[in-house]
């Protein structure tokens, strides 16, 4: 999967880096999330439920960051 880069609505970029995916099983990546307070690497592991929700969603992986640090508000359309 390519380079995903998003801002959010609390105007916060995050850039994710090419994802890891174990077909069926799980899904491993690392995000620059550029807060106001500095930047910060977050490393991320869908498995489960979490990476069976994923399907064909191609918003799933920028609404699951957004889940994940509430602080970032949700993804821009």
């Amino acid at each position: 999967m390519p380079f995903i880069e998003f801002n959010t609505t609390n105007d916060i970029m995050v850039h994710v880096l090419p994802i890891e995916i174990l077909l069926g099983q799980s899904a491993n990546f690392s995000a620059y999330l550029f807060l106001p307070s500095g930047l910060h690497h977050e490393h991320f592991n869908m498995t489960g439920n979490e990476y069976a929700l994923w399907g064909t969603d191609d918003n799933y992986i920028k609404n699951y960051i957004c889940d994940k640090h509430p602080v970032l508000g949700r993804p821009n359309p």
